[in-house]
């Protein structure tokens, strides 16, 4: 897995997203599986709370990120904020950002078990 970072844009407002090993370990908290959690969203109407969850977990460990690399200190969001924030971006759109970022992040993890 690499930890990769991708930007979502709402008018002149960007967020950001990561998907890496702390992501994926507060999905599992909340979920079980991460295979569970990545179903709700391929629904044909994707499950708002695990959409709101899974933004959450990664716009705040991009953030983290962010001020660490920075030497910020940006707040993080809350889960009402990621509404707000998912209310004014295409659900769609976010939903398919969020694939290819955690499809990016694991493909050289498949790859490498592929050469192996």
């Amino acid at each position: 897995m690499k930890e990769k970072m991708t930007e979502i844009k709402s008018g002149e407002k960007s967020y950001f997203l990561v998907f890496n090993l702390n992501v994926m370990e507060s999905i599992q908290e909340d979920y079980d599986t991460f295979e569970k959690w990545a179903k709700l969203l391929e629904e044909s109407e994707p499950n708002i709370k695990a959409l709101k969850k899974g933004f959450f977990y990664m716009m705040n460990e991009a953030i983290d990120i962010l001020n660490e690399k920075n030497n910020t200190t940006e707040p993080f969001v809350t889960l009402k904020q990621v509404g707000r924030i998912l209310t004014s971006l295409d659900q769609s759109s976010v939903v398919g950002k969020m694939q290819d970022l955690i499809i990016k992040s694991t493909a050289d993890t498949e790859e490498n078990s592929k050469n192996e």
